[in-house]
């Protein structure tokens, strides 16, 4: 919960970079809770409002991923090696393994209604915000209502 000091400079941070929130807090629940439930788990990284790029890499669903309302796009891949049913030891998921996880990724994206877009190397990208005049790479392809 934001204080409302907290409150005052988010809004005010909003505002002057002329952001639009295109996600909610159901929203970003919904997403971690379907991510922490897929298989293989897929990593991701976000970049902040306030940062002026994304952060490193992470796999942790619960606890790394908030504050939500700072988020302005989070992008989601198959980067770290992982242990996938029939092979315990970690490894780099095969082009196949890869292909798959990708199209269902996709597939569990589009079913939550959250605004994604296909980035550079495969990887997903999550709309937290928009910039004004600046409409994200195949949005209108998979973009719903929040």
């Amino acid at each position: 919960m934001l204080s409302d000091d907290e409150r005052r400079r988010h809004l005010a941070l909003v505002e002057r970079e002329q952001l639009a929130s295109v996600m909610n807090t159901t929203k970003w629940e919904e997403l971690a809770a379907a991510m922490r439930a897929f298989q293989p788990l897929p990593d991701w990284r976000s970049k902040d409002i306030t940062a002026p790029g994304a952060g490193p890499w992470d796999a942790e669903w619960t606890a790394h991923l908030r504050p939500f309302h700072t988020i302005e796009w989070l992008e989601i891949g198959f980067i770290t090696p992982r242990c996938t049913p029939g092979r315990p030891r970690l490894h780099h998921l095969t082009p196949i393994e890869r292909a798959d996880a990708d199209t269902r990724l996709r597939v569990a994206l589009s079913a939550l209604g959250v605004p994604w877009s296909l980035e550079a190397g495969g990887v997903v990208r999550i709309w937290g915000y928009t910039r004004s005049g600046v409409e994200p790479p195949s949005w209108s392809a998979h973009a719903s209502a929040t």
